[in-house]
């Protein structure tokens, strides 16, 4: 291998590309390697490379580009996360969760609404700044919000008979369906953060799985326990 060689070697296929872009600011040799170097062993194409530059030149100067509705969409889910501990703090009691299982299963269940509200007020907020910095977990932190605090109000309509609780958490469900399917399919959405270059990444899954896992350990127990008491009978 020459001094030529190594060096391509060294480089990325953006800095490849580079060269070829001015070649004349490079010796016949080398730029005839680089060539060799993107077709023979890359196996990349010129094309696909100057359209991966351009989106994300594109990408970095789009701040401005989010508006209208998903502009409003990342107010909503700033404005529900932050107020949703607050709410939560001054309406939970034990006595919500007296089921007749004993007092520690009680407390169990306020920690675990406590940390499922915290956790949602994280998620909101970590979802709005991948949107604004363009990251590829923005849309499915975006959607597993919204999945959450749905089945969140689904599961408050158990026991409840105050009809206009019932609602308002029916109107509430209806919007969270209504923004799930916009992310789904609007254009904007689309356009700034392309579906194959969507994913979540290993701490959002933890975070994801932190939130929901204390309520779900809670539903498990309070079942268990009612399905014992059910063959004790």
């Amino acid at each position: 291998m020459n001094d030529f060689e190594k060096i391509i070697s060294d480089k990325t296929d953006a800095e490849l590309l580079k060269v070829l872009e001015y070649p004349q600011d490079y010796q016949p040799e080398f730029v005839a390697l680089v060539k060799k170097e993107i077709i023979e062993n890359r196996n990349i194409s010129f094309a696909s490379l100057q359209n991966e530059q351009k989106e994300d030149k594109n990408k970095s100067e789009s701040k401005e580009r989010i508006h209208g509705w998903l502009t409003f969409f990342l107010f909503i889910i700033g404005l529900g996360g932050i107020l949703t501990p607050i709410t939560t703090l001054f309406t939970t009691s034990l006595s919500d969760y007296d089921l007749g299982y004993g007092y520690w299963v009680s407390v169990f269940g306020v920690i675990s609404e406590g940390v499922l509200s915290l956790g949602i007020a994280v998620l909101a907020i970590y979802t709005v700044i991948s949107f604004f910095q363009f990251k590829p977990n923005a849309v499915k932190l975006g959607k597993a919000y919204l999945i959450i605090v749905f089945a969140t109000n689904l599961i408050s309509l158990l026991g409840e008979v105050d009809q206009n609780v019932i609602g308002k958490t029916i109107f509430r469900l209806f919007g969270q369906s209504l923004w799930f399917m916009y992310l789904s399919f609007s254009q904007q959405v689309k356009s700034l953060f392309p579906k194959e270059k969507r994913k979540l990444l290993n701490r959002d899954k933890v975070l994801l799985f932190s939130i929901i896992s204390p309520v779900v350990i809670w539903f498990i127990v309070v079942f268990a326990l009612a399905f014992i008491e059910g063959l004790l009978e």
